[in-house]
């Protein structure tokens, strides 16, 4: 698997990991095609890749432009 080759909520699910948030078991399982994190022990949407509430800060944090 390419990093650079990753979408949609795969590439969410590896966001999640790298942030170390606790992921919903259910999206690893196949379960679920959406994935959800644990947020003071509520289940929340997390989806950086297409949300900018979720990946706006990620990019900003990092300082990479969007030009």
């Amino acid at each position: 698997m390419k990093v650079a080759e990753l979408e949609g909520a795969l590439l969410d699910y590896w966001v999640a990991k790298a942030e170390g948030l606790e992921i919903d078991s259910a999206f690893e399982k196949g379960l679920h095609p959406h994935l959800y994190v644990f947020v003071d022990g509520d289940l929340a949407d997390f989806a950086p890749s297409s949300n900018w509430g979720d990946g706006g800060p990620l990019i900003e944090r990092g300082l990479i432009s969007l030009l």
